[in-house]
Formats: structure tokens, sequence, C-alpha cells
């Protein structure tokens, strides 16, 4: 029997090849469970590299008409190495060969070529560059970089233990190149000292990636290999290989560089396996002046289950003292990985006082955004209306006055402003919200993806529809109704009944409004004026076969104003800022996807939140009926419309993500740390507590905006329009909330984007900042008095920015979470209002978000220090 590694033959009672030192597969090891290996059985490193007595190849040798051969390097199990060079490019390059028994073995041959296929992904200065795999008459090589250095084996065998610094340097570089392997999916297996070296210069090369794997490959593969002594206990078991099983070498590696001899020494195969079931000799007792910070993550890295260890190698360079890995990073010019940026940063400390005092100016933002909300909002306006509920049961009365007894199938309502527009209306008028019912005799399903009901959707072409407008005190302001065909066309029915219910004083029969067409048939109408708070108000009232089937009673139609200009060129921004998201990121995101640099798993977990947050909201407010088919249709537009947002957002995440983590790479320590699963983290909770306070902030400068006419006189500032879902029942108010948590993390990474596309424009962080802060504010103009919107705007982009640079794009993404619920959801510090309860729930949500801010940065530790609580 030969080995598959180096082709040596096998005693028939081994389960190690005694050449190379691997464990051997199921497949070759004998059926004896008596036998067990003894020490020479097992070596220390058999593949280290040692002088070739008898070299295959002369210096002077040409290979493959390219390598001229300089001088043998080593022999080990795994083959023999030599020093060449290469003539076509004029460069000095390493050939490792297959050993002479191996080289006619076709699975040693697929092994190497497997090797250079796995090395050639990874490009990093701390990993062995391995060029191309070459043939000659005496059997394959692979051309790699050589370096003029030692081994770590050797070096620590020459002199012991290496200087607490120049440990500290080599374990970092160790980590850091390890981390570019795990990064690509690729798992070492046999990381040890030998497969270690340190060139001229002191840099370390991990070498060796014979017995490499991909992660994904690894999940189904039983198959044990590796060097015993530098093992994990489940790659010894058989058990599951992850990159967790590299940190575990990792340790024994950390071991022996700040220790001078191996962790878990042994003298048996058996041995072994039962030194690998418990923790070594603490290194503190070998080494006197050893940094408590190494002893530690060593101790993490030993750990048997595998979940106990470090998650990643750059969360070990992390923890390992005055490391700084994503500056090291960042000084090379390399792009970190995801894992390097969440283990980066430095320990965010946060005194007490200092956290309570953010806390508080969190509350008193929510307050003043509550205080302002009464000038600044349509709500404020209609001081005095009724809840929702009892103007359902208005309408249905309403209904039933003019005739209409049929019994509906279905029926929706929903609370929106004013479709005839607020600007000329008093402070306090109940024509601020108007109150809308629609019901049918068949059921509504309305077409758009949302699946929410509306004046339009669908259509009113079912006879016997209706629908019927109140203002927020219950008084009639529109009705109409689909006629039902009818034989007999009675006489015209009581006007007095409608006007009645219109609530106008002293209507006076006017000429017909030519502005006014009835949307249904009719037979007969009638228009009246009459004044309503020093307002006009036109009266229109149709009818057919005897019944009411239209009637309006609206203000007359005011001269047009620059009401709708700027929001209208915010919606031009918009359109343009998605198309060139849309088409820029799907050609950057193919570009980082080829290139093996975009954080697939972020994006991932991104787009599984934002899919979550929309279907969820769309699951919640759509208008649901009973008709299978029909539904179905809808489920599918709602997943479709949630994929497509999803899809969007996975794919600018691709497309910006790497960049981003290449320039601004602590823009994303926290949100990597998010994403990764990690949330009672002090930098976590440092940056959700400034994000509050930013959308407070913001939130306070908006509403202020829209309060402004009720202290000054300021034209074309129109009040605030809440969210028509959160004015729905409870359930649309919950899809409300998930909505919105979608778009602040789309707007998060949307704001990102403007200032990497500014970037490039620019090529000045604070030009570029200049730049996407005035395009971002011109798309979220919030008012219509151009001057007054567009300084608002600034000021909002300012706190953004400022958020973005200084704390990350957690912090933005919360932000914008607070300004959307402090300016889209009804708030009032008035328990007697009806929107009461939603407010105390928004509020109640935001204070959640706060407190968890607050807990989080003073994690581990007490609120009140025990002196102060003495003194």
């Amino acid at each position: 029997m030969r080995c598959l590694s180096c082709a040596e033959e096998i005693p028939g009672n081994c389960r190690y090849c005694p050449s190379c030192g691997k464990v051997l597969t199921p497949r070759q090891t004998p059926a004896s469970p008596f036998s067990s290996p003894t020490l020479d059985q097992l070596p220390e490193s058999a593949s280290s590299p040692t002088p070739i007595p008898h070299a295959r190849f002369v210096p002077g040798m040409l290979l493959a008409d390219r390598y001229r051969i300089v001088t043998p390097i080593g022999k080990g199990g795994m083959g023999e190495v030599y020093r060449a060079e290469d003539l076509r490019l004029g460069q000095t390059v390493a050939l490792k060969f297959l050993p002479d028994t191996a080289s006619s073995n076709p699975a040693a041959w697929a092994n190497m070529e497997r090797e250079v296929r796995i090395a050639r992904q990874i490009s990093h200065p701390n990993v062995c560059r391995v060029f191309d795999i070459g043939e000659t008459k005496d059997g394959p090589f692979i051309s790699m970089e050589f370096i003029d250095g030692e081994d770590l084996a050797s070096l620590l065998k020459r002199i012991g233990r290496l200087p607490m610094d120049k440990g500290l340097q080599v374990a970092h570089q160790i980590c850091t190149g390890l981390a570019a392997a795990h990064e690509l999916g690729v798992v070492h297996r046999d990381l040890k000292p030998a497969n270690i070296m340190l060139d001229g210069r002191g840099r370390v090369r991990i070498t060796d990636f014979g017995l490499a794997a991909l992660a994904e490959e690894l999940r189904e593969d039983k198959i044990l290999a590796g060097t015993p002594a530098y093992m994990a206990p489940e790659q010894m078991s058989g058990g599951q290989v992850t990159p967790r099983t590299d940190i575990y070498a990792v340790g024994l590696l950390m071991y022996e560089l700040f220790g001078g001899k191996q962790a878990l020494p042994y003298s048996t195969a058996s041995d072994l396996l039962r030194r690998r079931a418990a923790l070594p000799l603490r290194l503190s007792k070998v080494v006197k002046d050893l940094d408590p910070g190494v002893e530690r993550i060593i101790i993490r890295c030993l750990q048997v289950d595998p979940g106990e260890r470090p998650s990643s190698a750059m969360e070990v360079a992390a923890a390992l003292p005055g490391g700084d890995p994503l500056r090291a990073a960042i000084a090379a010019g390399e792009t970190p990985s995801p894992d390097t940026v969440a283990a980066a940063g430095e320990a965010v400390t946060m005194s007490a006082g200092a956290s309570i005092a953010l806390l508080a100016a969190i509350l008193l933002g929510i307050a003043t955004s509550a205080y302002l909300m009464r000038y600044a909002s349509v709500l404020g306006f209609a001081q005095g209306g009724k809840p929702p509920e009892a103007l359902a049961e208005r309408a249905r009365e309403v209904i039933a006055r003019f005739g209409y007894n049929e019994n509906a199938a279905d029926s929706a309502w929903w609370l929106e402003a004013n479709r005839d527009g607020l600007a000329g209306l008093p402070r306090g008028s109940p024509e601020g919200m108007h109150f809308v019912y629609r019901q049918s005799p068949r059921p509504m399903i309305p077409k758009d993806y949302f699946g929410l009901v509306d004046t339009n959707d669908p259509p009113a072409d079912v006879p016997g529809m209706i629908e019927v407008v109140l203002d927020a005190r219950g008084r009639l302001r529109e009705f109409s109704a689909v006629p039902v065909s009818a034989d007999n066309h009675g006489p015209p029915p009581d006007w007095a009944v409608a006007l009645s219910q219109a609530s106008v004083g002293s209507p006076q029969i006017a000429p017909p409004n030519a502005l006014v067409v009835p949307p249904t048939a009719y037979e007969t109408r009638q228009d009246w004026r009459a004044s309503d708070a020093g307002r006009t108000v036109a009266i229109t009232a149709a009818a057919y076969g005897g019944r009411l089937v239209y009637f309006r009673a609206a203000p007359a139609p005011l001269p047009a104003t620059a009401r709708g200009r700027a929001r209208g060129f915010a919606g031009i921004m918009f359109v343009v800022a998605a198309i060139v998201c849309g088409i820029g990121g799907s050609f950057l995101a193919r570009r980082n996807m080829r290139r093996g640099r975009g954080d697939r798993q972020g994006a991932f977990r991104v787009a599984a939140f934002i899919f979550l947050a929309e279907f969820l909201g769309w699951v919640l407010s759509a208008h649901f009926v009973p008709a299978a088919s029909e539904e179905y249709g809808a489920f599918i537009g709602g997943c479709g419309e949630s994929l497509y947002v999803a899809g969007f957002m996975w794919v600018l995440y691709m497309a910006i993500e790497p960049y981003v983590r290449r320039r601004w790479p602590w823009m994303l320590i926290s949100w990597t740390r998010v994403l990764s699963g990690g949330l009672y983290d002090p930098r976590i909770g440092r940056d959700v507590l400034f994000g509050a306070a930013g959308g407070a902030a913001m939130a306070m400068i908006q509403n202020g905006v829209n309060a402004l006419p009720a202290w000054f006189p300021v034209a074309n500032i129109l009040p605030a329009v809440p969210s028509p879902l959160v004015l729905r029942g409870p359930a649309s108010m919950l899809a409300a909330l998930c909505t919105h948590a979608s778009l602040a993390v789309q707007w998060a990474l949307a704001t990102v984007s403007f200032l990497l596309v500014a970037r490039v424009v620019a090529r000045r962080d604070w030009l570029a900042a200049l730049v996407s802060g005035v395009s971002l504010g011109m798309v979220v103009l919030a008012a219509d008095n151009f001057a007054v919107a567009i300084t608002a705007a600034m000021l909002c982009s300012v706190i953004v920015y400022w958020l973005l640079f200084r704390f990350g794009l957690l912090s933005v993404a919360v932000t914008l979470f607070f300004y959307f619920l402090l300016r889209r959801w009804p708030l009032s510090l008035d328990f007697s209002q009806w929107f009461a309860w939603r407010s105390v729930f928004s509020i109640s949500v935001l204070l959640a978000v706060a407190v968890f801010g607050f807990v989080a940065v003073n994690a581990g530790r007490p609120i009140f220090a025990e002196s102060a609580l003495d003194d």
C-alpha cells in the first residue's frame, strides 16, 4: 500500500505515512484497531526541507526550456525544492518536484494540480505566491516565489523562542496571511512551523497548500489530513474541518513562538489524542515576562470546542497586544477583509456621565420633535378630530342615509392629507385630513404591488361600489357611487339630506361648476355655493334613478403657487440617482465578484434583512380577500417587489462595500460587527447613541421648518404629512415600522454611494463630502419654499456626513431610522388626541433603540461607580 501524498510504501499496521507524516485516508488505513503508531511514525516536521545528498537535478540544468537550476534547497516527504532562474522573465523562482517514487503516480499529479489551483487564488504579501505548474520527463513541478530565508521550525530549533516584539510581529503576519486564505474560503489544514517561512527582512510567508481545500468541499469531506502534532481535535477525530481548525493550529504556533516549546508534546498517538482533550500548560508558567494578552488569546485558540475559538484569524490578530491589522492593511495599500474590519478599532470607552448626557439629549430631541409636530404636522391642523373607527361608522351612516342599504362584501378605509391641497387652510381646520371609506358588493382586489386599496385601485367599475370622504370631524366632503341600472327614473332625491351631511351654512344655488364633472352616470345635477370658516365652498350633487350618486363640497380652487416645484426637482434627482446606482452598481458588482473582493456574506445578510422587512411590510398592510387565485397573484406581486428591492440592494452593496472597505474601512467596523451577529458591543452602542442623537437633531430641524408658519409669515411651507400606513390599523402600523427600517438601510447605503461617486470626481474627501451632501440634500427637499428647504437640507446633510466619517455607516442607518419615525409618524404630547397610542408606540420603539445603545456602550461596567455612591 502506498501513500497518496508521497507514494511511499506504508507498513501494514500504520495509520500515518512514515515519510510525510500525513494521516491516511480511511480507504488507506489498515483495519487494525489494536495498533498504535510510535513516535518515529509521527514526525514533528516531516515535510520540512532537508539538505539533498543526491539531488535529482544539478546546477546548470535547463528544464522546460525556461528554468535553469541554480541549487537544491531541500527535500522532504512532499517532494524536492530547487532554486532556479526563470530565463523568460529574468526572475529567481523556486521549483517544487514530486519525490521520485511519486512522479508516475496519477494521484500525486492530481494533488499537485489541486495545490496550484487553490494557492493561485490567494494573493497576499504573507502568502507564498504560486505561479504555475510545469512538466518535464521526470514529472510535474510547481513554480513559486523564491523566499531567501528560513522556515520557522529551524529558526525556533536554533534560538528557542522569539523575543516578544518579534514574536508579535510574526504572529500578526501569520494571521493576516491566513485571513486572506479564509476570505476566499480556503482552509490550510497543515499549518505548522515548517510551513512558515521568514525572508531576509523577517517577513512571513505561509507555504505548502498541498493539503488545503475549500471550506465548501470540506463539509462533506471526512478524509483525515494534516501533521498530527498540529491537528485540531476535530481534525484528528474526523469531524467537520472549518477555518477555526486553522485557528487551533495558530494557537499551537504562537505557543511555540513565545514559549520555545510545543504546547502538547507527545510520545504516542494515544498520548496525543488524550492531551488534545485538555488545555496545555499555561504559557505564563513557562515564560516569566509574557504579556497576559498573548496568553489569553492562545488559550482561546486552543479550546477543544471550535465554537469557543475566535471566529477569524483577524480576531486573533486584533486581540494580540499592540496590533492594528486594519492600519497595517491600509498602509500596505491592500483591501482589508471584512473580518479584519470587524476585529479592528481601538477599544471604545465612554464615561457613564457622557453616556447619560447623550441619552438625555436623545430624549430631549424626541420630546422637542413631538412638541413641534403640533404645529408642523397636518394632524396638528386637524385638532379635535375623531378616531378612524368612529369615522368609519359615520361613513356607513352616510351611506345608509342616502338609501344604499345593500350589504357590502368588502370594505376598506384610510386617512390621507386633503387631496385638494393644504394651502390656505386656517390652522386647526378639520379639512387638513380626509378620511376615505370604500365598500363594494364584490371583493376589492388592488392591482399594485403593495396590495393597498386606494381611491382608484381597484377601479370603481362595479355597480354598487361606494366611496365616502369625510373631514377629521366627520363632515361629508365627497360621495361617489357606481349606479345600479334602474328601470324607473324617479324624481331627484331630497338635496337637503346631502347638504345636511356636509354641515355648511346657508348654501345658495349656483350655476354648474365647469371644473367639476361627476365620474359616474347621472340624470340630474345641482350646484351651490356656501361659506365655511371664511372660505367659499363649492358644492356639486348628482343623482341617477332617484338616488344620489355624487356629492362634493370643497373650497374653490386657489391661484397656482410655487407648490410642487422643489418636490418635482427632488423627484427628478431621485430618479437620476436610482438609474446611476442601478447601472453603475451592476457593473461594479460584477467586477468585484470576478475579482473575489466583494463581501458576499455581508451582502446576503443585508439583502435578507431588506427582503424580510419589505415582505413583512406587504403581509401586514395588504388587503386580503377570500379568493385563492387572486391572492396567489397578489402573493407573487408582494414577493416580487420585495425580491426586487433586496436584489437591488445586494447589487449596490457588492458594488460599493469593497471600495469603502479599502478607502474608509473605519466606517464599516460597527456595521460589520452587527452583520457578524455581535450586538452587545461598546462600539456598536456608541454608534447607535450618536446615530439616535443625529436623527433627533435632523427631525427637529425639518419639523421646525414645517412649524415656521405658526410663528412667522413664511410662504410656501405646508405641514408635514404622516405616512398613510401609520394612520391605518395596527397591522399597517407594524408594516410601516418594517418599511421604515428597510428604508433606513437603503438610504444609508445610498448616502455612501453618493460619497463614492463624488470622491471619484473630486479626488478629495472633504470636497467629496461637500458635493455628495449637496446632491443628497437636493433629493430630500422637504418644503416648497426653496430657500428655507435647501438650508434645512444642507444642515441635515452636514449631520449625516459628519456621522458617517466620525462614527460610520451604522450610525447613519440609525440616524435615518430615527428621522423617519420622528417625521412620518404621528407624534403628540397631548394624550387626548385619537392618535396618541400611535405616538406612544413610535416613541417606545425609539426609546428602546436608544436604551439599547446606552446599555451596550456601558457593557460589562457599572453605570454608577462605587466611589461616586460613597461621596
